[in-house]
């Protein structure tokens, strides 16, 4: 249908134009503050409560301030737990370096769920799948299994933090 007034059609049209295009730039621009991200990669940790006690690596570097709790000259250091590494093993056989595992609310519920007065060939292994975040990389550090056990050669792994963790069955 067209108006009575060709001459304000002629107007009105490039204004609808012009704002078209400004209200595309506006929502371009405010999907900007909002990009698409990728998730976290994940992994999945088999673990055993007196993991927390026994395995240990030896080392001098410091990554974002995580460190070894075992220095070069192998004396125990005076670390918070929270910036404590400790390698542990995917499923998958591939070691990280995880800072306060057993502080992660779900890992810390399981462990607390065992008597530490349990030898650990009677506890259960379990599970635990989390988003992991790399923060860095260790270039040499040595690892033990078993407390008071010998040290292993030395190795390179990346330093990673946990988040959004879960039990597996």
């Amino acid at each position: 249908m067209t108006s009575q007034n060709p001459a304000a059609d002629r107007i009105s049209r490039p204004w609808a134009a012009i704002a078209l295009v400004g209200l595309l730039l506006a929502v371009g621009a405010a999907l900007s503050f909002f990009p698409y991200r990728e998730p976290p990669p994940t992994a999945e940790f088999t673990l055993v409560g007196s993991d927390r006690q026994d395995v240990a690596c030896l080392g001098g570097e410091t990554v974002a301030g995580f460190s070894c709790g075992f220095g070069l000259d192998g004396v125990e250091l005076s670390l918070d737990e929270a910036k404590r590494l400790q390698p542990f093993l995917t499923l998958d056989r591939h070691t990280y370096l995880v800072a306060g595992m057993f502080r992660v609310p779900v890992v810390e519920k399981q462990y607390d769920r065992e008597s530490p007065a349990t030898p650990r060939e009677q506890r259960k292994r379990f599970t635990v799948r989390c988003a992991i975040h790399e923060v860095g990389r260790f270039s040499a550090f040595k690892v033990h299994w078993l407390q008071g056990s010998p040290w292993s050669d030395p190795q390179a792994a990346p330093v990673i933090t946990v988040s959004d963790c879960e039990i597996r069955d």
